[in-house]
């Protein structure tokens, strides 16, 4: 991966569509983020964070976008917290 710094594209992935995860990765731009916040239904935020902890956990890599909603964030980022997050 191409340092953040010079991060040349970023390819936004909705955290709620697990299948995008690795075609995303695939795809050649320099960084992923993995949306949490505005790409995702209110009602799929749960399951987001669980599809992005999952991928995270399980070798997947990118920069994590969290939801600024009072409390929201704080739980996006104990559940991620993990090796494959990259910021």
């Amino acid at each position: 991966m191409t340092p953040v710094a010079t991060a040349r594209s970023y390819l936004f992935v909705p955290g709620d569509r697990p299948e995008r995860f690795v075609k995303a990765q695939q795809s050649g731009a320099d960084r992923i983020i993995l949306d949490l916040e505005d790409a995702v239904a209110e009602e799929r935020k749960d399951e987001a964070r669980r599809h992005v902890a999952e991928y995270l956990a399980t070798g997947g890599s990118g920069i994590a976008r969290i939801n600024a909603t009072k409390g929201r964030w704080l739980d996006d980022l104990l559940a991620i917290r993990k090796p494959g997050l990259q910021g």
